[in-house]
């Protein structure tokens, strides 16, 4: 069944974490019922998507034609990041958050060089 979902504010980024809607740049989060909370600060404008954990855990906020991100446990910010300023007009911000087959999340994002992987674990860097 299709449902209609009122929001109070423009819609910045969405990602699913459990059964909650997030938009993880504009600091809101909406339950499986359509209700509309404040989980977080807003971003700001230089931030204009976000990217979730698998976990629910861990998300990253970032500039999607920038330079800047930010890696964040629930609310806490863990660390900024920064990629290759090399054509970051041109493509979008490569990140994302996954999860190994141990059970550990990993952040794969390109810090030193355009077109290079770097993968971390989230919790120890």
């Amino acid at each position: 069944m299709l449902e209609w979902v009122k929001s109070t504010a423009p819609v910045r980024s969405l990602a699913w974490r459990g059964d909650e809607l997030v938009d993880v740049v504009g600091g809101r989060v909406w339950s499986s019922d359509g209700v509309e909370r404040r989980t977080a600060v807003d971003h700001g404008p230089a931030f204009d998507r976000g990217a979730v954990s698998p976990s629910g855990r861990y998300s990253v906020v970032y500039a999607e034609r920038g330079t800047e991100a930010r890696l964040l446990e629930g609310t806490h910010l863990l660390r900024e990041l920064t990629r290759s300023p090399d054509h970051a007009e041109d493509y979008d911000y490569p990140v994302a958050l996954g999860i190994l087959r141990d059970g550990r999340e990993v952040l794969i994002h390109c810090p030193e060089e355009c077109n290079v992987l770097q993968i971390e674990d989230v919790a120890s860097g």
